[in-house]
């Protein structure tokens, strides 16, 4: 029953809920690999990396042998920035189910941090060669190759427009489609999706951060000026949020 229920839960995205009932199911049954690798899902889906992370460590033992493993547990040193770790958890979960495009996608992510944009690239082509409609690997693969330095740029806008063919005014989209522009010169064409980006995320600190680098490139300073208070508030209100 407290299985049944934490699933439900689980997939209805009632994270909090889920643990409490996954954790009950799986003290009655210790050795259920379905009931472990949910609360160890449900707790990752709640945020609770550090958590998580123990929790993985402590039923290692047990599941070790198991792809679902590693990937969780490489989830889980991944959203603690501890990418190195995190990589090899993917690397070994790939290992045993290489279908997981998932642990394919947040590779991808750990080779870039280490600053190997073209592994990285490679990873997420063959990515989007077996899932040509999922638009996240599409936008990745935009900002991977914008980083990769400006010899990739057509083929890093090629791959944003193909995301936003995909699905249109998607807001990361616009915004990695707006890196690229800015760093090729293109201030109008930023501004403009920046501007679009600004109506859907007001609160999105990054998007105001490059739209007052554009406004003062663009000659622009009193709007630029305006940029960098809205940018001061939200950063202010990002740092009392961290101290509560």
């Amino acid at each position: 029953m407290h299985g049944a229920l934490g699933r439900l839960l689980f997939n209805g995205q009632n994270y909090k809920d889920a643990v409490q009932e996954l954790n009950l199911a799986e003290q009655l049954a210790p050795d259920s690999r379905e009931y472990n690798m949910l609360l160890a899902a449900a707790l990752l889906g709640s945020k609770r990396y550090g958590v998580a992370l123990n929790f993985l460590h402590i039923v290692q033992p047990r599941f070790e042998q198991y792809p679902e493993f590693h990937y969780s547990l490489g989830l889980a040193y991944y959203n603690l920035a501890q990418f190195t770790k995190a990589k090899d958890e993917f690397e070994e979960a790939l290992r045993l189910d290489p279908n997981l495009d998932r642990a394919q996608f947040l590779l991808a992510n750990c080779v870039a941090s280490e600053g190997d944009f073209s592994k990285a690239a490679d990873i997420l082509r063959r990515l989007i060669g077996t899932h040509p409609k999922n638009v996240i690997y599409w936008t990745t693969l935009g900002d991977v190759l914008r980083q990769a330095g400006p010899e990739n740029r057509p083929e890093a806008l090629r791959a944003c427009h193909r995301a936003l063919a995909l699905k249109p005014g998607d807001p990361h989209t616009q915004f990695v489609l707006a890196t690229i522009l800015l760093d090729a010169g293109d201030f109008a064409g930023a501004r403009q999706l920046l501007e679009r980006l600004e109506k859907l995320s007001p609160n999105e600190l990054e998007a105001h951060v490059a739209l007052a680098r554009v406004y003062a490139r663009m000659g622009h300073p009193e709007l630029a000026r305006q940029e960098k208070e809205i940018v001061d508030k939200l950063q202010k209100s990002e740092e009392g949020e961290e101290r509560q």
